[in-house]
């Protein structure tokens, strides 16, 4: 998994190109993300329109990711953006998607955060 970081004001952009599996893609999202956190930054997006692939592990990273956002260490959330059908399929299925914000693409997001 390839992450590139990116800023529009106070949000940070993550992002993913590659398959968000057990191994190197959920370690190297959990790493980035905590970093991001950790440097006090309160308004992430994970861009994911190059994820191909998630598997129940990735799902699962990026629940514990959002609460560890959402915890009262950081006080932070996480939008996801730029869903490819399949993986959207796999939030609709496991009935995530009123677990996590999900935006069409980067500009709705952004305004969500300026509404917050």
């Amino acid at each position: 998994m390839k992450i590139e970081t990116s800023y529009v004001g106070d949000i940070v952009i993550l992002q993913l190109d590659g398959e968000l599996t057990l191994g190197d893609g959920t370690l190297g999202l959990r790493n980035s993300v905590r970093e991001v956190l950790l440097r006090g930054n309160k308004k992430v997006i994970l861009q994911m329109s190059k994820v191909n692939h998630i598997d129940t592990s990735g799902v699962s990273e990026l629940v514990a990711l959002l609460a560890l956002a959402n915890s009262p260490d950081f006080g932070a959330d996480i939008k996801l953006v730029c869903l490819k059908r399949k993986v959207k399929k796999l939030f609709v299925v496991n009935k995530l998607r009123t677990t996590f914000t999900i935006f069409e693409d980067i500009p709705e997001a952004i305004k969500a955060f300026s509404i917050m």
